[in-house]
């Protein structure tokens, strides 16, 4: 399955990509929507993962302009917003499922193959054809209980195949699905040399007519010998994988957070100083919403709640010197999770802010609990 992944936080989108590309899935990665926009037009994609907040054009719109134009690709929305009109404006833009933060990696990989279950391209754990298995949990092929030995673009010429058994494809239909765009553009004589290797392969364990060439058109699943797929949820296994992307993902990501916060907290400074400009000020707003979601998706959810809180405070009209203390305590208690100190944030009770700043619209509690939820 071939996915989009548009995301302009360089943490988020790391961890987004090594994730999906680790359970198999071709990421080619856009950073804005208006380069999101180009790509779709372009190329043929799967599915869509689109954030909300991008640069230049937002998700709802390039949503808007995919259904406007008839592309019929499978689009999941990603946003730390989740409220029902949110949900709603989304949903009505055209898309097939609204992911809100925080959620896992492994609720988003589960999402996109209920997803594509349920629509033409029948994205299924275990694929057959006749006696040929291949086992994306643990990207084995087998036939007749027989290990074949294959290279990552055979394996994922095979997959094609086998997830679409009769549907005929091109070379350059080969091209624009199994290759991102980091990658050197293959000749037709290199699909053809893949495709001749794949053959021998199954003809060493006995598979002799599983791949037709149809002269002029492309290649197929031999009819007579296609099989149901059948589908299956994700193994321990593979949870346990996506839980070792994400822990190497955050060491990179890290520093970068604590840069940051340091940006948020010359912000608060400015602002303590009565010397807050609105350009510095919706630079805060931007970055607490972005760090908000990366932190959500790396498992520090009262961080992220802390953030959200952040944001909502730096939007409203009225900013007064009188809340810089209250915003530089929440981004310590943020340093604090991130630093591990889960003990320490029991003991640390979130102040209530001034009248001019309800605590209804902040969303935050009146205590942090150890287990990182939060008290009443």
């Amino acid at each position: 399955m071939r996915v989009l992944l548009v995301e302009d936080d360089l943490d988020t989108c790391d961890l987004l990509k090594s994730s999906l590309t680790g359970q198999g899935f071709l990421v080619d990665v856009a950073n804005d929507g208006e380069t999101a926009k180009e790509l779709l037009q372009q190329f043929t994609y799967d599915l869509a993962l689109l954030d909300i907040m991008l640069p230049k054009l937002d998700g709802i719109s390039i949503c808007r302009c995919l259904r406007q134009a008839g592309n019929s690709i499978l689009v999941v929305l990603l946003t730390t917003r989740s409220s029902i009109p949110d949900k709603l404006l989304g949903l009505e833009s055209g898309a097939d499922d609204y992911v809100t933060k925080p959620f896992h990696i492994q609720e988003l990989v589960a999402r996109i193959q209920a997803l594509a279950r349920r629509s033409a391209t029948t994205y299924c754990s275990m694929l057959t054809c006749d006696r040929l298995r291949l086992d994306p949990t643990s990207r084995q092929v087998t036939y007749d209980q027989q290990l074949l030995k294959v290279g990552r673009k055979e394996y994922l010429i095979l997959e094609l195949l086998l997830r679409h058994p009769r549907r005929v494809f091109s070379r350059s239909d080969f091209i624009d699905r199994l290759w991102s765009l980091d990658e050197e553009i293959p000749t037709e004589a290199t699909i053809k040399s893949h495709i001749r290797r794949i053959r021998r392969k199954l003809e060493e364990v006995g598979a002799w007519d599983l791949i037709e060439t149809l002269y002029g058109q492309g290649y197929r699943l031999n009819p007579a010998r296609v099989d149901a797929s059948i589908a299956h949820p994700l193994s321990e296994a593979k949870l346990e994988q996506i839980d070792q992307v994400t822990a190497h993902v955050w060491q990179r990501a890290y520093s970068k957070s604590l840069n940051k916060i340091c940006e948020l907290e010359q912000a608060i400074a400015l602002l303590q100083a009565d010397k807050l400009e609105k350009s510095m000020r919706e630079q805060a707003i931007f970055i607490s919403h972005k760090l908000a979601g990366s932190l959500y998706i790396f498992g520090f959810e009262v961080a992220a709640q802390l953030l959200q809180t952040v944001e909502d405070t730096f939007r409203q009209e009225r900013m007064l010197p009188a809340i810089a203390p209250q915003l530089q305590h929440w981004l310590q208690m943020v340093r604090l999770e991130l630093a591990g100190q889960q003990s320490s944030l029991a003991q640390i009770q979130i102040n209530p802010l001034p009248a001019i700043f309800p605590t209804e619209k902040i969303g935050i509690q009146a205590s942090v609990s150890p287990t990182g939820g939060t008290g009443g």
